[in-house]
Order: structure tokens, then C-alpha cells, then sequence
């Protein structure tokens, strides 16, 4: 996310889209405000997969137990409006290009939570 708001902030007029993992987001979530306080135009596209998925699975396929790396709920998108921005969720294919398509028109930030498919 911090690399999307430089790039935002150095080319305002291109459209971009910040992607990353709810435990990645979590490193840097604070500078949604900058985000927000810069008003920028800045879909942040999260999959919530509980934790650090990418660690999780490693562990996994190494037979280690996973220790560490399943974070409890956070309801990102309140999180992303508490930094003022705004927050939603999209669970298809059509929500997300809805999504996408506000959030590249609305000032300041707009944090998108994908939440994993269990089953």
C-alpha cells in the first residue's frame, strides 16, 4: 500500500489499484490516513484469508504445525473508514468491478476486502 500511494501521489492523473493480503495490509494500515488526508483516488483490493495464508501454508507443507499466523476477525473495512476512508466488501466478480470502478472516482481511499472461499 505505501508503494500504490507514492505512485498515486507522483502521477495523480493513472489509475491505481494497491493489492495485498489482510496480514500484509495490517504492517502499513496506518497510512490509509495519508491516503485519505492526500484524498486519493485509491482502490486497495485485500484478500482476507484469516492471517498470513502464505506462511501458513509453507508451515503446512513443510509438516510444521502452524503456530503464529492466524490473526483474529478485524473488520477492515470499518477500519478503512476509521482512518477516513471507506470500506466494503465484495464477494463476487460483479461487486468487485462495482467496487473498483467507485472507488477510482471517489476521493481518498477505498479498502475492498475479498474474503477466501472455505469449502
Amino acid at each position: 500500500m505505501p508503494a500504490a500511494i507514492g505512485a498515486k501521489a507522483a502521477r495523480p492523473g493513472r489509475q491505481v489499484v494497491a493489492l495485498s493480503g489482510d496480514g500484509g495490509l495490517q504492517f502499513t494500515v496506518q497510512e490509509l490516513a495519508t491516503a485519505a488526508q492526500l484524498r486519493l483516488p485509491l482502490p486497495i483490493v485485500v484478500f482476507d484469508n484469516g492471517g498470513y495464508g502464505e506462511i501458513r501454508d509453507e508451515m503446512t507443507a513443510r509438516g510444521d504445525t502452524p503456530t503464529a499466523v492466524d490473526l483474529p476477525p478485524v473488520d477492515l473495512p470499518a477500519l478503512a473508514r476509521a482512518y477516513g476512508g471507506h470500506g466494503t466488501r465484495a464477494c463476487s466478480p460483479a461487486e468487485l468491478r462495482h467496487a473498483l470502478a467507485e472507488a477510482l472516482e471517489r476521493p481518498g481511499p477505498t479498502l475492498i476486502v475479498i474474503p477466501e472461499e472455505t469449502a
